[in-house]
């Protein structure tokens, strides 16, 4: 998914910066004791990159979608937060420093289906963090991901659009783990129709001991499991997110 122009208009309206799904508090838990340059890739509109960058984190963050970045970028400069945000892909993304950590909440990293793209950007975290850096990342599970019919969702604009967004051709590809589905966008002023637009949204699911092995083959050790955002519950596979600490071994 690219998050087009309705679709990212709908994200920043659903999902506001600053926002917590209860990854925010988490995520800075899991970040305690990081004095170094903290990555988000996939940071979308910064609804978790901000919130942390007023945490006092030393962040930057990039994301695949332009549309999406710019709402980042504008409510940086809106807000006069000194934050580094750049365009790149989480696969082939190229920088000159390495981090003590990176992050990507929230099922992000979902997003990537293909599996040699997925140990590709995995590989291109560990080379970009520094020696016991951390990987920290949401993986969906399964169970999370229904068949069942999606009820059309209306979203209000501050001026006075609405937009709804239906789901359609819900579908679930048990071999290569991909759930699939078409969002459909129609924005409307008084009733009237004044934009359209229809995106692929694709999700890959991971067993849990295949991606540890990934990990571990790559070079992290000292991986460590979480779900439901909480420090002491044990995995849980009735939850909808897996939060995956991982670190660099040197």
């Amino acid at each position: 998914m690219a998050y087009k122009t309705l679709s990212s208009e709908v994200y920043n309206i659903d999902k506001k910066i600053g926002k917590s799904f209860g990854d925010i508090e988490f995520y800075q838990q899991l970040l305690n004791g990081v004095k170094g340059m903290v990555l988000e890739p996939g940071t979308g509109n910064g609804r978790v990159l901000f919130s942390l960058y007023d945490a006092g984190f030393n962040i930057e963050g990039f994301d695949l979608s332009s549309t999406m970045l710019n709402y980042a970028k504008n409510y940086a400069k809106e807000h006069r937060k000194n934050v580094n945000l750049f365009h790149a892909n989480m696969v082939d993304f190229n920088r000159a420093c390495q981090y003590e950590a990176i992050i990507i909440p929230t099922g992000t990293f979902c997003l990537i289906i293909d599996e040699d793209a997925v140990k590709k950007a995995l590989k291109n975290f560990y080379e970009h963090l520094k020696p016991k850096g951390y990987l920290i990342l949401d993986l969906l599970v399964p169970t999370s991901l229904t068949l069942d019919a999606v009820p059309t969702r209306s979203f209000q604009t501050d001026a006075g659009e609405v937009i709804e967004v239906s789901v359609k051709n819900i579908s679930k590809n048990e071999t290569t783990k991909v759930f699939h589905s078409v969002n459909h966008y129609v924005k409307k002023y008084k009733g009237q129709t004044i934009a359209e637009e229809e995106e692929k949204f694709d999700l890959k699911w991971h067993d849990i001991m295949t991606f540890k092995q990934w990990l571990r083959t790559i070079g992290f050790d000292k991986i460590t499991i979480y779900s439901d955002y909480d420090l002491h519950k044990p995995i849980d596979r009735s939850k909808l997110i897996y939060t995956i600490k991982a670190q660099k071994s040197h």
